[in-house]
């Protein structure tokens, strides 16, 4: 009878979760109840997330993006600039589910987001099998301020490099040989699938993935790791899933094609606002001074903890803080056998750091255009702190692993703040839907339409065949307007088409000539990002 409660307590023991798992399950619940927090709200809008969740609105309500396209593989958006497509995917569903809002249309990037850090722990834990590691990989993923700022708002490039890494660790999982043969040939070939997809997700990887995949493959060739079997399989899925990308690449790049074309039911759109400019000039006569020069711009913008761009970061804490930098450089430095059973892991997310290394030279910086790099970044610290934990024999070693949760903290109290520019400096949706409420109807006179518009169009939806109509277009394939979008007109044409009951919108500073004379009284004063909108109201 003993025998049997024995072995029942150790069933029982095996079945429930460890208390260090309760524990890690805590910190990630926690840490999802920080990023739902006022999710809607803050930040405000930036233009190109206003673009892309008019896309998802229009997909949900009409099944096409803005143009009419019904399986575009990248977005034109208003601008002609481009967008990508991927997460679309993952918001579409979302969206016609709960009805569109912004804290509906944000939350798959929180849950994808989620969803890697929980994956990347488990993966740590399940083949490390170390507790200690597995708290630092954690900690400093959570504590990151890239972390936290890229997976509250939807800037579209930040998907891809998600996508990417959730490839990375079931590649990691499968390679680790602790599944059965089968389970571990599907997590394996699953995980390059995944690489492919993040192809749809930034234009950057188109770059960067066949260099980073030539590396991984030659790495598990060389240690046994892969079969040739394996990467012929993997290679053919691959090309499979990414060739329609491929092809709308080629288009864009090689043939400058304009006006949408098709691949089988996929649509590739036209690109009038070339993403061109997210390189360096390749013509230039001193173009090996400007790849110096670029390398050198981003790796200081790293050191900073600023690129200059308030949306992507708080000035001095970066997409890592600066400081636990150095424990990246010694995460690059120790061996990977150093980690034992994770050896092959530490291996690879290294490797996504130095496959970037020559791309570093012609990307053009900001921690946008180089967020490829910046989860290995984060990660590499952690191994780097976990090895520096290991040497530190006393209870000094404790500093490594609070310091990052103190200094996000600090972190938090600025991102939340008054002055915080996520906070304040971008626009309200809730304003411009109210705007939108209170001169429905008539026509606004507004500054700079082509800009301001898109905002506007977010709140109206209009469809595909309505947008497209417009009588005013800057190029050929009906990009944003320039003098009129539904009942929003240009400010150049209030003196001549104004009419008492309708409405100007404008700054205090801007084109005054076009408005001066026209009798109008004051409705309200609006925090337009981080200028100050007024809204007049046209009278006799």
């Amino acid at each position: 009878m003993r025998e049997i409660n024995l072995k029942r307590r150790q069933l029982k023991n095996k079945t429930l979760f460890s208390p260090f798992t309760y524990i890690i399950v805590t910190i990630i619940f926690l840490y999802l109840l920080y990023l739902v927090h006022d999710l809607g709200k803050v930040p405000g809008l930036f233009f190109d997330e206003a673009n892309y969740a008019a896309e998802v609105r229009s997909f949900s309500t009409f099944g096409t993006d803005i143009h009419g396209l019904r399986f575009p593989v990248y977005l034109s958006s208003v601008w002609g600039q481009g967008q990508s497509i991927l997460y679309t995917i993952f918001a579409v569903p979302f969206v016609k589910l709960f009805g569109f809002s912004m804290f509906v249309f944000r939350l798959p990037m929180v849950l994808i987001g989620l969803t890697f850090i929980a994956l990347m722990t488990y993966t740590t834990k399940r083949v490390s099998k170390n507790n200690y590691l597995t708290l630092f990989v954690l900690t400093m993923l959570i504590s990151s301020p890239w972390t936290f700022m890229s997976l509250r708002w939807v800037l579209d490039a930040n998907i891809g490099p998600l996508i990417l890494n959730l490839g990375v660790c079931l590649i990691v999982l499968g390679l680790s040989g602790s599944n059965s043969l089968l389970n571990n040939q599907i997590l394996i070939y699953s995980g390059f699938i995944f690489m492919a997809l993040s192809a749809y997700g930034y234009m950057a990887l188109w770059l960067y993935l066949p260099l980073l995949i030539i590396m991984i493959f030659i790495f598990a060739l060389k240690n046994n790791l892969l079969s040739i079997r394996d990467v012929l399989i993997s290679s053919v899925a691959m090309f499979v899933i990414a060739l329609p990308i491929i092809l709308f690449a080629i288009k864009i790049f090689v043939f400058h094609g304009s006006g949408p074309s098709h691949f089988l039911f996929f649509d590739l759109p036209s690109l009038p606002g070339s993403r061109q400019s997210s390189l360096i000039d390749f013509s230039s006569k001193h173009i090996l001074i400007d790849m110096w020069n670029n390398f050198q711009t981003g790796i200081n913008f790293y050191i900073s903890g600023f690129d200059k761009l308030p949306w992507n970061s708080i000035n001095g804490y970066g997409v890592l803080y600066p400081i636990f930098l150095i424990f990246t450089i010694i995460g690059l430095i120790i061996p990977s056998k150093f980690y034992k059973n994770y050896e092959t892991a530490v291996y690879l997310w290294k490797l996504m750091i130095l496959t970037f290394l020559p791309l570093t030279f012609v990307i053009r910086p900001n921690f946008n255009h180089w967020n490829v790099v910046n989860f290995p970044i984060i990660i590499v610290s952690a191994f780097g702190l976990y090895f520096a934990f290991s040497k530190i024999k006393n209870y000094f070693s404790v500093i490594l692993i609070t310091a990052p949760v103190i200094i996000m903290l600090i972190f938090m109290a600025n991102y939340w703040g008054n002055r915080s520019f996520s906070k304040n400096g971008m626009i309200s949706y809730s304003i411009v839907n109210k705007l939108n409420n209170t001169t429905i109807g008539h026509k606004v006179f507004i500054s700079n339409l082509t800009w301001n518009f898109a905002y506007f169009k977010l709140i109206q939806n209009v469809s595909p065949e309505e947008y497209n109509n417009e009588q005013d277009h800057l190029n050929a394939f009906k990009m944003a307007p320039k003098y009129r979008f539904t009942n929003l007109i240009d400010i150049t044409k209030a003196s001549s088409e104004s009419k008492s009951g309708d409405f100007i919108l404008v700054s205090n500073h801007e084109y005054p000539f076009f408005y001066q004379s026209i009798k109008r009284k004051m409705v309200y004063k609006i925090p337009w990002g981080q200028d100050e909108y007024i809204l007049y109201k046209i009278v006799k």
